[in-house]
């Protein structure tokens, strides 16, 4: 499933901090770090780092073969930091390092001079590709920094798509839902069809129920503040999956797009509730 997925994607629930650690609560903001806040700021740094690696790649004096060699990415992220650590500090526990040497070699410039032609043309081949792979993980994560956090234009709406997950296949489209980015207590609404009908299951409507609030963080913070949707439950989904021997079930998880005035769109997804028809989230 993972070699499915885009770096978009790896990206995206790289940076995902909506379940863990946990959402300390709005009394508590004047004290502790928001998660979204820390997203932003390791997101950042990635970023940086991400730049550094790739101009140290492209200052190498002769090309190099790493085949097997991989980008690891990490972060500290068990417990929100307090208010009162420093954004440094935060920002040494980033990792961004090369690792995983497989079949790679170091090549040094009197190594090089020694190979034959072909076997220079080799290493340049490879070390295009290495290369152009750094290039493409920057721009991935530059532009999802700039759709989460970039850009002067006001988030608008969301739409809440439900499907049920697939391990081995294309996931099921169940149902969406649009919802206007404005504080709204808890309110259920009829899930609609790709072609905006409403969903019915065995006669009855098929539902999303969420609540919307909005966050002003602490004078200090790189954020003036976010929204913060909770996707509370959905209500009789279709069953999706059927197999000899087992109940008809779904295994249901929602997506939620933001859509911001300039164009600038973010993701982010619940978890996969299995074999559910009425799956509860709270997240």
């Amino acid at each position: 499933m993972m070699q499915r997925m885009s770096a978009d994607e790896m990206l995206r629930h790289f940076f995902d901090l909506h379940q863990v650690p946990g959402d300390p609560g709005a009394d508590k903001l004047h004290s502790t770090w928001a998660p979204v806040e820390l997203a932003e700021l390791v997101h950042h740094e990635v970023t940086i780092r991400l730049v550094h690696l790739t101009l140290v790649c492209r200052s190498t004096p002769v090309p190099q073969k790493w085949i097997g060699s991989s980008v690891a990415l990490g972060f500290d992220a068990g417990v929100l930091p307090p208010r009162s650590r420093s954004t440094s500090s935060i920002r040494s526990k980033v990792r961004v390092n090369i690792f995983d040497w497989g079949r790679s070699e170091l090549n040094t410039l009197e190594h090089h001079m020694g190979l034959s032609e072909p076997e220079q043309r080799d290493r340049a081949q490879f070390w295009g590709y290495y290369v152009e792979g750094l290039d493409r993980l920057l721009w991935t994560s530059l532009r999802s920094y700039w759709h989460r956090f970039g850009g002067s234009g006001e988030w608008r709406d969301a739409v809440v798509r439900i499907y049920d997950f697939d391990s081995l296949s294309s996931d099921d489209y169940i149902g969406h839902a649009t919802i206007a980015l404005a504080p709204t207590r808890r309110t259920t609404i009829p899930l609609l069809s790709a072609g905006g009908t409403q969903v019915l299951t065995g006669g009855r409507l098929t539902t999303l129920t969420y609540s919307i609030e909005y966050r002003e963080f602490p004078s200090g913070s790189r954020l003036r503040g976010a929204w913060r949707v909770t996707i509370i439950r959905a209500a009789n989904l279709p069953a999706c999956d059927f197999f000899k021997g087992r109940p008809a079930a779904s295994d249901p998880f929602a997506v939620l797009e933001a859509r911001a005035a300039d164009g600038r769109v973010f993701q982010q997804q619940t978890s996969v509730i299995p074999c559910c028809l009425n799956p509860e989230w709270g997240e």
